[in-house]
């Protein structure tokens, strides 16, 4: 027989407010989605106000703790002048090239059925049945694309692998015999370039060492040429943050530009004041209030954890990533006297500017290596130090994980063979039996991407 029995049970339980759960949110925004939100606070709050002629200057702060006002022209300076697009790399050249006003007419024909990477995605005959003011055959348009792929990036226009790689060759004093080889190499399907050289040789009717010399060529070419401009535009955030060099010292800034600087209205706020209002219109008042002190807790807070992170990695941005000072959430955490997950919180999905380039927050954040002296070496500066090992190496004999990690005991950074593994392919460097087949050299593009 059962029975109902009560049982009284005590625990605690952490009750988070709407407002702080605001607030914890705001610290987590990148900049364009915190830019949305206040536009979208600003359509839904009569209290909130934003003048965009007055953009909200904060201060820039020095990592060794000074601050320095920003103006903003100085903010002008930091921000990356935007690039030109693949279309207009190569329009840009078209104009000057020397082409007849037709030839110009179809070369743009051209260029606006280039993908990303660069190839021309319609066929010739295709082309040639476009509308453009005046008859034009396929080997009018062949003509004219010969003259695209020979602009830069060369190989753009190209309808293939192998066409684009032969464009890229036009034009280089060779060994004797190794255009021929070339040639027959470039058209044939990629994966045969995996086949040991002995075979590849017999196939063509040449020597090994002419196999060995052509395909080390093809792998210094670019198979997506197209990408090297593209690909500067894929996924390209805003920077939060800004850092530069100003009289000697590093300094860092907010990127503010674009942000409303939101307020309350105070004559919205006098008014209700004196007739009290209902109930609805102090709760948005409120609002405006706690949203205001929100976001400027977390531009503070943004602004003193990226100095913090220069200040610890000014190394880095002297010298690079070998200089790269191992560091973790807990290291800013205690020196601003933040909690850990208030950092981890802040520096998601925030970029910033350097003179090295843009890199998310997270990328100053390393596990430590143990080094013979008994010092600490960051994970980043280690991966660095092997990709230079691999850059570095006899392509006729790469190097073993085994080799690598005793080159890096000899630099006193005890690492273990499974761990250099572990860096090696984060880096997407491929294992020595890949490399040893002259597949997947890091010093150019992957013999692997050459395939796929």
């Amino acid at each position: 027989m059962m029975r109902a029995t009560a049982e009284l049970r005590t625990a605690q339980q952490l009750n988070i407010s709407p407002r702080l759960q605001q607030a914890i949110g705001l610290l987590q925004l990148s900049t364009p989605e915190l830019e949305q939100q206040l536009r979208e606070a600003l359509d839904s709050n009569v209290f909130l106000e934003s003048d965009d002629f007055d953009e909200p200057a904060w201060p820039s702060v020095a990592p060794s703790g000074g601050v320095a006002s920003g103006t903003d022209r100085e903010r002008d300076v930091d921000l990356p002048a935007p690039e030109p697009s693949l279309r207009e790399v190569l329009t840009g050249q078209i104009s000057t090239s020397g082409l007849s006003g037709r030839d110009r007419i179809l070369a743009d024909l051209i260029i606006d059925a280039l993908d990303g990477d660069g190839y021309l995605t319609v066929s010739l005959e295709d082309l040639a049945d476009t509308d453009c003011g005046f008859d034009a055959g396929p080997a009018e348009f062949e003509a004219v694309r010969c003259a695209v792929q020979n602009l830069e990036p060369v190989g753009c226009a190209s309808v293939d692998l192998g066409d684009c790689l032969r464009a890229q060759l036009r034009g280089r004093t060779l060994a004797p015999g190794i255009p021929a080889v070339l040639q027959a190499l470039t058209r044939l399907e990629p994966a045969n370039w995996l086949r040991p050289h002995p075979d590849l040789a017999r196939q063509l009717g040449v020597s090994e060492s002419a196999v060995a010399h052509a395909l080390a060529l093809i792998r210094s070419l670019d198979p997506y040429p197209g990408r090297r401009v593209e690909s500067r535009f894929d996924d390209i955030p805003a920077p939060d943050v800004l850092v530069s060099r100003r009289e000697g010292r590093w300094v860092v800034r907010l990127n503010d530009r674009g942000l409303p600087s939101v307020h309350v209205n105070r004559s919205y706020e006098a008014l209700l004041g004196t007739n009290k209002g209902g109930a609805a219109m102090q709760g948005q008042l409120q609002e405006a209030r706690w949203l205001v002190k929100s976001v400027r807790m977390r531009n503070q807070t943004l602004l003193r954890v990226s100095g913090a992170i220069i200040a610890r990695q000014q190394k880095f941005l002297e010298r690079g990533e070998l200089a790269m000072s191992p560091m973790v959430l807990s290291d800013i955490a205690e020196e601003i006297g933040m909690h850990e997950s208030t950092v981890s919180r802040i520096t998601s999905r925030k970029y910033m500017q350097t003179p090295r380039g843009m890199f998310e927050l997270k990328f100053f954040f390393s596990s430590r290596l143990g080094t013979r002296s008994g010092g600490r070496c960051s994970s980043t500066a280690v991966r660095a130090l092997m990709r230079a090992l691999v850059d570095a190496e006899d392509p006729a004999r790469p190097l073993s994980d085994n080799v690598i990690a005793r080159m890096m005991s000899e630099k006193g950074i005890r690492i273990a063979r499974r761990t250099v593994a572990k860096y090696r392919g984060s880096l997407g460097i491929p294992p020595v039996d890949k490399r040893l087949a002259g597949c997947g050299n890091a010093r150019g593009p992957a013999c692997a991407s050459l395939a796929g």
